[in-house]
């Protein structure tokens, strides 16, 4: 009888074994599944449309997105990328919304001196200062205004002195001039290159250099030109594929437009 229990006894055992490594192998394939279905949790920066869309955690970078697939690039120190007119610009003509720059934390705002960027898990909040106060970047707190130097996009000091240039802005919109030039470069951006895409285009997909002028260049896509202008001011640097400040671009045989009075004038 003692041999018989034992034996029952194993195989009452085994039988057990057996089943949680079914249960096992079973979660195993649902984890597979699972993995299957992961997308990799990669952020959707692109929209249907192929095009250069903002960075939403940073105005000073962007996206070139062909088919689907985002392409990392940088605009040249001291501008930003414009969602308006879909290129680096001068920072003080580039309206950038108040985004995170970490996921978590306090950030200067780019549009006045006492308000601050608070970030909770990539999400913003704007916050405003007490009156009289700054926001300290590096201490993380609200200052004495002589404690505090605040550097705005553009070249703004203060926070009255942003205040000015919104009005300025305001008024600008008015001017009859300014949309006319503006509706002018939209088309110009618009309007499809008159050579043939090879002659233009070293590859497919890409932003590549004007044969001719220095502050024009390309973006192709899979046999389609565009034909578009860099911002008065700037030219296109065919080596970093952005639009730059002029000393910093060697144009060799491209011609290099003369200046206007406006762009002298945001110097």
């Amino acid at each position: 009888m003692e041999i018989k229990d034992a034996l029952l006894a194993i195989f009452f055992l085994l039988s057990i074994t057996l089943i949680v490594t079914a249960d096992k192998d079973n979660d195993n394939d649902h984890d597979k599944e699972d993995d299957d279905d992961d997308d990799g949790g990669q952020p959707d920066y692109c929209p249907d449309e192929n095009g250069m869309y903002p960075n939403p955690t940073d105005c000073a970078t962007f996206y070139n997105c062909v088919d689907g697939q985002a392409i990392a690039m940088s605009c040249a120190p001291g501008l930003l990328f414009d969602p308006e007119t879909k290129m680096c610009n001068f920072a003080a003509q580039v309206k950038c919304k108040n985004e995170c720059r970490g996921p978590n934390g306090m950030f200067p705002s780019q549009h006045r001196c006492d308000e601050f960027v608070l970030c909770t898990n990539n999400k913003p909040k704007v916050q405003r200062c007490k009156k009289g106060l700054y926001f300290d970047a590096n201490l993380q707190v609200c200052n004495y205004k002589d404690q505090v130097l605040c550097n705005l996009p553009g070249g703004g000091k203060k926070g009255n002195k942003t205040k000015g240039n919104d009005k300025d802005k305001g008024n600008n919109k008015g001017g009859g001039k300014t949309k006319d030039d503006s509706e002018a470069k939209m088309r110009a951006h618009k309007e499809l290159a008159l050579a043939s895409v090879r002659s233009v285009c070293p590859k497919a997909r890409g932003l590549f250099a004007h044969a001719e002028s220095c502050n024009m260049f390309y973006q192709c896509y899979d046999g389609e030109v565009l034909a578009k202008t860099c911002p008065d001011g700037l030219l296109f640097d065919e080596d970093k594929h952005v639009c730059a400040y002029g000393k910093d671009v060697e144009c060799g045989e491209r011609r290099i437009p003369t200046p206007k009075m406006s762009s002298m004038e945001t110097f």
